[in-house]
């Protein structure tokens, strides 16, 4: 919507702004990223955040490990790195979580797991998350043969 007279018009901030998308960085500024789009890769971290933290505000993933920067950033997980816990599985992995089945006094079950990215051995067994999802045991139960015994 326009100002109401030419006068306002003359003061108006969306002509004479030297930002236009309102993203806090100068349009001059914005050589990587769009001056007309306050979040260049849409991933609802503006983009001057991105910049502050570290992200590359034009890509969705910065660290490429299949999970936004904003879903890193709410999950308090590394959006600049795959692996944040450095346990051998990327965070994607560790989010979104795995099919362990395993057989119960002769029935069958599936249970769907996942660790947590931020901790490289998430139920504090000893054993890290990377191997007891190469092995199908639960990242998130110490006692992961349930004899009772952790």
């Amino acid at each position: 919507m326009l100002p109401g007279s030419i006068d306002d018009f003359a003061k108006w901030r969306g002509i004479h702004s030297n930002d236009w998308d309102g993203d806090g960085l100068n349009n001059t500024d914005e050589e990587w990223t769009s001056q007309w789009k306050w979040d260049t890769d849409g991933d609802g971290l503006g983009d001057n955040y991105e910049l502050e933290i570290g992200t590359l505000p034009w890509k969705y993933d910065s660290d490429g490990d299949g999970l936004s920067d904003m879903t890193e950033h709410i999950w308090h997980s590394n959006p600049r790195k795959k692996d944040t816990d450095q346990d051998g599985l990327n965070d994607y992995i560790e989010h979104h979580g795995w099919v362990v089945s395993f057989d119960y006094f002769g029935k069958d079950f599936s249970w769907h797991i996942n660790s947590n990215p931020r901790f490289n051995d998430t139920d504090i067994d000893g054993v890290n998350d990377f191997l007891e999802y190469r092995t199908l045991q639960n990242p998130m139960s110490s006692d992961t043969n349930g004899d009772g015994v952790k």
